[in-house]
């Protein structure tokens, strides 16, 4: 259980702030680690302050309509944070250390198969993103594979899109889908809703 050793680390070693991803898994484990340690959570944030020893985080409110200073007086402090909104860490060199265990397969879970829905990384990582609105028809969607090539773009959608099942749910532009951060973001067939440019 992720969540039941990171608040056994923190609580031997308190730090001065944990950070999680906005996804359901993270926001999973901090709601429960912030839970546990009596802690201060900050969901959704979109940009970080250290103001002294509190951690201001700034977190979209009225749907997007304005931006919240967020501030935690608990020693630790938590925050999930959305896809594509940090600056992508430099590398690191280390060196991991491996434990290798024998163990023995009991043969109980037998897979027949994988499948994957889409890459859930592929629009937060992107520098170029072609958005699509209902006003495009999902058979017209080949048509745009010489433009993604050229540009060596990602395809996202709006909202509508996505509910209509056109593409997945890993796609999906705005306040209620993935934030991303491109450095060109061309949008077709949308109408251009708050909901959906807030996340673009």
């Amino acid at each position: 259980d992720v969540a039941a050793g990171l608040i056994a680390w923190a609580r031997e070693h308190p730090p001065w702030a944990i950070l999680a991803p906005g996804t359901a898994w993270g926001r999973e484990v901090a709601s429960r680690t912030a839970a546990a340690l009596g802690a201060g959570l900050t969901g959704d944030a979109i940009a970080l302050v250290r103001d002294g020893d509190e951690l201001v985080a700034w977190k979209p409110a009225f749907g997007g309509r304005l931006v919240a200073a967020i501030r935690a007086s608990s020693p630790v402090q938590l925050a999930t944070i959305r896809a594509g909104v940090l600056a992508r860490p430099g590398p690191r060199v280390h060196q991991a250390p491996v434990v290798e265990r024998a163990v023995t397969p009991r043969g109980r879970v037998h897979v027949l198969g994988r499948t994957r829905d889409d890459d859930l990384d592929a629009l937060a990582e992107a520098h170029t993103v072609i958005g699509v609105g209902q006003g495009v028809d999902p058979h017209d969607y080949p048509a745009l594979d010489p433009l993604l090539d050229a540009l060596g773009a990602e395809l996202g959608a709006t909202r509508k899109v996505t509910d209509q099942g056109w593409l997945p749910r890993a796609r999906q532009i705005g306040i209620t889908g993935r934030s991303i951060a491109p450095r060109l973001f061309v949008s077709l067939g949308a109408s251009g809703k708050f909901n959906h440019m807030i996340g673009a």
